[in-house]
């Protein structure tokens, strides 16, 4: 689904993602992990389209989509949620994600007319909040929600644009347990019943080694690892310079 290659990023003398080589199959949630600064938001950037890479190349589907803005990606199927939640806070948990799935369909959405003239966006709506449990929040302004339902909307508005890839970083940042373990599920049933490849951005190794089928361990802009929960978890390297003793 996804390839990348040689792609590299620097800023000034540090070396973000250096010549990292991957590629993304679809339908399975892979997780990138790594000790902070090691390239982990940068190469997903890279990806997304949000930073220009200084060298390599980045192919969605067999198509070359370096250089490509990120609405053209958005377009083409792929989605990224942020580490810093990027939300309107006066509006309605209904009205922030009807703007995203009216964007996806090429509706204009008028303030000044009343919602429910807009059918076949509302009907996705409802289904998208249903999916993660806000349909009962739809008419709450978005400040007033928990943090960990604001971190679902976002997901939530992310799937609304129907990305075939959706990249998620660090989503349970801020959460508590409760909220976390709501989180994990409705990633799954994402990756699941929308049949969405997720590529996860988490420091949480319980989320990591529970929610994941493949780990990518970045150190220095470099993958040092590549494979299965368990492969990683054994991977001495990888114990050294990040897991430590957390994880027997």
């Amino acid at each position: 689904m996804l390839r990348v290659e040689n792609l590299s990023k620097y800023f000034g003398e540090v070396h973000a993602v250096d010549h990292v080589n991957l590629e993304i199959k679809p339908n399975i949630i892979t997780s990138i992990i790594g000790p902070n600064g090691a390239g982990k938001s940068t190469l997903i950037n890279l990806i997304t389209g949000y930073l220009t890479p200084d060298s390599g190349e980045i192919y969605f589907k067999g198509m070359r989509i370096t250089g490509s803005p990120v609405h053209e990606r958005v377009k083409m199927g792929i989605a990224k949620s942020f580490q810093i939640m990027s939300l309107f806070p006066n509006l309605k948990t209904f009205e922030s994600v009807q703007i995203a799935v009216a964007t996806r369909l090429g509706k204009a959405i008028n303030i000044f007319r009343h919602r429910d003239s807009f059918h076949e966006v509302n009907e996705e709506v409802i289904r998208i909040l249903e999916m993660f449990g806000l349909l009962d929040k739809k008419d709450l302004p978005v400040k007033s929600l928990s943090h960990g339902d604001q971190r679902l909307l976002e997901v939530a508005m992310s799937v609304a644009t129907n990305p075939q890839i959706l990249f998620l970083d660090e989503p349970t940042s801020g959460t508590n347990i409760a909220e976390r373990h709501l989180i994990i599920n409705y990633i799954r049933k994402v990756a699941e019943e929308a049949h969405t490849t997720v590529i996860l951005v988490e420091h949480d190794m319980d989320v990591v080694f529970d929610i994941s089928g493949r780990v990518i361990v970045l150190h220095n802009g470099a993958i040092i690892a590549d494979g299965r929960p368990s492969e990683v978890k054994s991977d001495k390297f990888v114990k050294e310079i990040y897991l430590g003793e957390e994880v027997k």
